[in-house]
């Protein structure tokens, strides 16, 4: 391997190579010898100087602006970039040059153009980052700054203005200046409608002092102006389209001066008007104009009395047209109105006081609209009993809106007669509706204007004539006293049994008055139950409906105003005037017989006895007397036990078969029929009957015997119905069935048939044992059902003798392993590693080996020896391997007998095939050449020289590329194939390479498969081994360094070795910036031990290296790009030797680590132990950090824990004049 240490050093950036004539840097004589490799072209990296500039461009009018003239010098570079920056180093572009940006489309601001030089691999350099988050070697030339001015003049607001030139001073105002305005100078212009420049205000309050009447007719534009240094033709009498530099104009605002016009509106004669607002149209009337009249147009104004425009009747016709009474209340003024064209504000809404134009107003005439509201009365109505007690009003309000200069109250019959005039509310609850006797009154509030007339008592509402407005009335109903009279007839009692219960034979007597009538239905408490409306529709209610209780039912008179008559309300409650009969009694009385709970029972007349329990009576009980009844099925009555307990008692066993049924009785006193030998249907009187509970007494079943079987099945599939059975013997019971349970009594099925039974396929439900059974039962049997258990039947029932079926089922289990392929060659070939699984089942169990026909060639009795058995003595062919399990009684199972004739009950499991070939020769031969070792470094390794000797036997070949486990990781077709393969891109590691011969049916030949797991006919070679190596470097942290040659030892520290490092051998290496090796130190501690200074002025570069055994050119004085062999460097750190300043100027410095982020050291040798200002400043020149620190131990550290990430420069000075500048990146 050969790698070459390049330097880009012309213009063209050309790579050349380097030939040493001389070196001046001599020394180094410490350091040891081992060896060095460079992966990568050595610099200095250095952006350079450019010079130009500053520029500054007026941007945003479309005209391009680029820079031009700028030069770089003393950069060197291994990759070249421009770049330009905003004040916060955030990368806006990257041109190919300076010159190709177009600064116009950026809008105002500042850029900062710089020159980048950077090696290979540098990270971020990206628009949009931050210069900041550059990562690599890099290094930036000084900037240059690109100041984009553009000037905005905002937007005027105002105007236009319309002006007559007559004389009288016309100013602007109202003017205001909004907007984004910018631009170092600013000044107001007005000019003419052709741009001529008439004036320079300097400010707005100098543009409102204008006095534009002076000007004359004509139109001026006013204009703010936001400008540059350096602006041209910005004079009185220029004109604007002649200003040159970077300005910009607001928007003009327009001023129109017109020639002055004689106007004169006159004088109107006629009004003033005052009209009451009451609905009816209100129009003036009797006006004319006098005196002159001059003007253009003309006419009529309507406004309020602050001179908002409320109309603009263009004729005197269109005035008196007007309805003022639509207006509401308020004042009106009507004008008279001569004008010249151009008026403003002569529009609905505007105000006549801020008319502008050439226009005249005659005197105004007043139209006064006056409006009364009488309000809204709130109480009442009222209802009174004329009894001779005082009656009066109270809790009247006076809401709402309340207008008119005088009021009153009005009290009118119905008629609307004025029956009184009381001043106040208070004389109105004052006045006693008693003494007017029976009637109704109505109160109301009024609201005039002087000059009503109409308003004397026993005068007329209806005549009232004047302005003025009446409330709403309040009601006032005075009655005479009522009377109810008596009701005559009951009282009543009813049973409550669904049969309809209506009261009859009532009727009322005695003297009844009142305008309103109801009858009333309450409980015994009084609440309202109904409110019939008449004696009919009370003879019509049915009391049954309304459940046990007491009603009572009353005659009310009464006037309109009775409250709480109403359902649910109590009529003791009731307020009014009103009178009540006396009540009428309604007693309804009910029964209830509950509810039984038990049964229905079910007993077997057998002469023992039968009694029932677990009766219980639930549920309401309601009536004076109870006893227990037993009827039959004709609810003919048997008995009448007084009692649950008597009832229980009763042996219903004696009563032969039949079914009895069980009630409890409820009644009231006078029931008849209830006698033993009655019937139920005969009761008659107030009463109610349970729910019945059954007793059925039942006659024994029996259900005889089953002739035939029992039955015995193979489960393989084929159906097995059984047959030839019969039922002989007494069979008796009302119900029948077939059951067929498991040997457990488990019920599988329930046949209602025996050709039924004899349709039931028993092979479907595998091996085991069924009973056939045959059932006779009664109804109620429980546990007859799928999945219940036959010997938990309860009830009346009898089952017969069981029929037994047995059902037995083989399995033969699933045989793992194989197939086999031996060759008939005379060597023993047994098969091994057959496993059977899977279920097995059956009495009996061989294995069977067969041929391709299934001829039995043999039955081994174990796996073991079927194990032993010799395929090889069978001859080329193929056999097959089976296990057999099956039951007594199986034939055909004989030595040269067939598998398909067997029978019986048996099963057999897969089969495995044995194959049995005639002996075929295979021979590979052998590999000659190799082994390999290869370096890998990215350049392709492929193996040559390889050759096959030997014999080659085999129908089919292959080469096969192995790692040293077997993996086959290729199968190449041809030794060619092989050749081409590149070991490089493999990674590290150990690869096999092999040939192969096989014939056909070979397994296991694949990617990704191994090749230790090969099955068939097949011979593989020997292998050769290709090695393959990676050397890794690894990267070194920490540097640059930078000092300065004096009389005192340079030693590097803080360097640290990271990343992944690989090869056998390791040393570091000390260069020069072209790659001659200076030293070898073997060690960390060997590399810090090392004194720069004694090697003069000049670049050292340190590496780390990484090599395997065979490295060639790892000398001193040697160069680094001529090493050869396997190896990695590291990349390489910096170590600057500067030249000793005496004399004031600037010095070096070296500034550790770059990035920094929380401390900055800065190594000062030349500034003595004196102090040093320090100033960072960011690249807009704003200071972020100032300090002033002693110089101890030749240097100082900083704390930047507060600066912002960025891109700075570190400004370092003394009293003596020596300073230094330093760019450095904080992160």
């Amino acid at each position: 391997m050969e790698k070459k240490l390049l330097l880009i050093n012309d213009a063209n950036k050309s790579p050349q190579r380097i030939y040493w004539p001389l070196f001046a840097l001599i020394c180094m004589a410490l350091f040891l010898g081992q060896s060095v490799h460079a992966n990568d072209a050595l610099f200095t990296i250095d952006g350079g100087t450019i010079t130009g500039g500053p520029f500054e461009f007026c941007v945003g009018d479309g005209q391009a602006d680029h820079v031009s003239g700028i030069q770089l010098e003393c950069n060197n570079t291994e990759n070249s970039q421009w770049v330009v920056t905003d004040l916060d180093g955030k990368i806006l572009g990257l041109p190919p040059n300076p010159e190709a940006v177009n600064f116009d489309g950026a809008g105002a601001g500042v850029c900062l153009i710089w020159h980048l030089s950077y090696a290979a691999g540098l990270e971020g350099l990206d628009a949009g980052n931050n210069v900041s988050a550059l990562k690599g070697e890099f290094d930036f030339s000084n900037e240059i700054r690109v100041y984009r001015n553009q000037p905005d003049g905002g937007t005027l607001v105002g105007g236009p203005y319309n002006f007559v030139v007559d004389g009288t001073p016309d100013m602007v105002s109202g003017i205001s200046l909004t907007g984004k305005r910018s631009g170092k100078n600013s000044t107001w212009v007005i000019t003419d409608d052709q741009g001529k420049i008439l004036g320079i205000p300097p400010s707005l309050e100098a543009v409102e002092g204008v006095n534009f009447d002076g000007a004359g007719a004509g139109t001026c534009f006013i204009y703010h102006l936001r400008y540059e240094d350096g602006l041209t033709g910005l004079e009185a009498e220029a004109n604007l389209g002649n200003l040159e530099g970077c300005f910009d104009l607001s928007n003009g605002v327009e001023v129109i001066r017109s020639e002055g016009v004689m106007v004169e509106a006159g004088e109107i004669v006629g009004g003033p008007f005052e009209f009451c607002v009451d609905g009816s149209p209100d129009m003036v009337s009797g006006l004319s104009l006098t005196g002159d009249r001059v003007g253009t147009n003309s006419s009529w104004v309507i406004t309020d009395d602050q001179g908002k425009i409320l109309g603009l009747p263009p004729t005197l016709e269109a005035v008196e047209g007007v309805d003022f009474d639509g207006a509401g209340a308020g004042t009106c003024l009507i004008w008279y109105l001569r004008y010249e064209d151009g008026l403003e504000g002569a529009e609905m809404g505007m105000n006549a006081h801020d008319l502008k134009g050439t226009f005249d107003l005659s005197n105004p005439v007043e139209v006064v609209r006056r409006e009364t509201e009488g309000g809204t009365l709130v109480g009442g109505p009222f209802y009174f009993t004329v009894d001779g007690t005082p009656d009066m009003v109270s809790g009247i309000e006076l809401t709402g809106r309340r207008a008119g200069t005088n009021s009153i109250w009005v009290i009118t019959d119905e008629d609307r007669n004025i029956l009184g005039t009381p001043p106040s509310l208070a004389a109105v609850e004052g006045v006693d509706f008693d003494g007017a006797g029976a009637g109704t009154c109505f109160i109301y509030h009024l609201r005039y204007e002087d000059g009503l007339t109409g308003l004397e008592a026993e005068g007329n509402l209806g005549n009232l004539e004047g302005c003025f407005d009446l409330s709403n009335r309040v009601e006032v109903n005075r009655l005479s006293a009522p009377q109810a009279g008596e009701i005559v007839g009951g009282p009543f009692e009813f049973c409550v049994d669904g049969t309809p219960d209506m009261v009859s034979g009532l009727s009322l007597t005695g003297d009844r008055a009142g305008s309103m009538r109801s009858w009333v239905i309450t409980d015994d408490q009084g609440k309202i139950l109904g409110l019939p409306p008449t004696l009919e529709a009370v003879e019509g209610v049915n009391f049954d409906g309304a459940g046990a209780g007491t009603c009572l039912i009353w005659y009310l008179r009464y006037e309109e105003g009775l409250e709480g008559l109403a359902p649910e309300m109590n009529a003791h409650d009731l307020k009014g005037t009103f009178d009540l009969s006396n009540p009428v009694e309604v007693v309804r009385r009910e029964t209830e017989g509950g509810t039984l709970v038990g049964g229905p029972f079910y007993f077997t007349v057998d002469g023992t006895p039968d009694m029932v329990s677990g009766i219980e009576l639930t549920g309401r009980r309601a009536g004076s007397n109870s006893i227990w009844v037993i009827t039959d099925e004709d609810r003919n009555i048997l008995g009448t036990p007084p009692s649950l307990a008597a009832v229980e008692g009763v042996d219903f066993d004696g009563a032969g078969a039949g079914t009895c049924f069980i009630y409890h009785l409820r009644y009231e006193d006078g029931l008849t029929g209830l006698e033993a030998e009655g019937n139920l249907g005969n009761l008659e009187g107030c009463f109610d009957l349970s729910n019945r509970v059954e007793v059925n007494r039942l006659a024994a079943p029996e259900a005889g015997e089953i002739v035939g079987g029992p039955f015995e099945f193979c489960v393989d599939g084929t159906p097995d119905m059984v047959s030839g059975l019969s039922l002989t013997g007494n069979r008796v019971g009302t119900n029948s069935s077939w059951v067929i349970t498991d040997d457990q009594g488990k019920i599988l099925g329930l046949p209602p048939t025996l050709d039924a039974v004899e349709g039931v396929n028993f092979d479907g439900a595998g091996a085991g044992t069924c009973l056939i059974w045959y059932l006779r039962y009664e109804d109620g049997l429980e546990g007859a059902e799928m999945g219940m258990n036959a010997h938990d039947l309860k009830g009346t029932f009898d089952l017969s003798n069981p029929v037994e079926v047995v059902r037995r089922e083989t399995e033969g289990g699933t045989l793992v392993g194989g197939p086999f392929y031996f060759t008939v060659d005379g060597t023993p070939d047994m098969v091994s590693g057959i496993e059977l699984t899977g279920r097995r089942a059956g009495t009996n169990s061989i294995w069977v080996i067969t041929d391709e026909d299934r001829n039995i060639l043999g039955t081994p009795p174990s796996l073991a020896a079927v194990e032993g058995v010799d395929f090889d003595g069978a001859g080329a062919g193929t056999c097959f391997i089976y296990h057999l399990r099956y039951e007594d009684g199986l034939t055909g199972l004989e030595a040269e007998g067939n598998l398909g004739n067997l029978e019986g009950c048996f099963d057999l499991s897969n089969r495995v095939e044995v194959i049995r070939s005639e002996e075929v020769m295979v021979e590979a031969g052998e590999i000659v050449g190799g082994p390999f070792e290869f370096c890998v470094d990215g350049t392709p390794d492929m193996v040559s020289g390889l050759s096959l000797t030997g014999d080659r036997v085999g129908s089919m070949s292959s080469w096969v590329i192995t790692d040293d486990q077997g993996k086959i990781l290729g199968l190449p077709p041809t030794l060619e194939a092989v050749e081409g393969v590149d070991f490089d891109g493999a990674g590290a590691g150990t690869c096999l390479i092999w040939y192969l011969r096989y014939e056909e049916g070979l397994k296991g030949l694949a990617p990704d498969l191994n090749a230790n797991d090969l099955k068939g006919n097949f011979d593989l070679s020997n292998p050769v081994s290709v090695v393959r190596i990676v050397t890794e470097g690894g990267t070194l942290v920490g540097g640059p360094f930078e000092f300065v040659v004096d009389d005192e030892v340079d030693n590097v520290s803080g360097i640290e070795l990271t990343g992944e490092r690989s090869g056998t051998n390791s040393t570091f290496v000390i260069t020069d910036d072209q790659g001659k090796i200076l030293g070898l130190p073997p060690t960390m501690e060997a590399v810090e031990g090392v004194d720069f200074n004694a090697a003069g002025v000049g670049t050292c570069l340190i590496w780390y290296l990484r090599y395997e055994d065979g490295l060639v050119g790892l000398e001193p004085d040697l160069n680094a790009n001529d090493l050869q062999g396997c190896f990695d460097l590291s990349n390489a750190i910096e170590v600057v030797r500067l030249e000793e300043t005496s004399v004031g100027g600037k010095s070096s410095a070296t500034v550790f680590p770059l990035p920094a982020s929380d401390i900055l050291n800065v190594s000062l040798k030349s500034f003595g132990n004196s102090d040093v200002q320090v100033n960072m400043v960011d690249l807009a020149g704003n200071s972020v950090k100032r300090d002033i620190q002693k110089v101890v131990q030749k240097g100082i550290s900083l704390d930047i824990q507060s600066v912002p990430s960025g891109l700075y420069i570190l400004n370092i000075s003394n009293g003596e004049g020596k300073f230094v500048s330093k760019k450095v990146i904080i992160r």
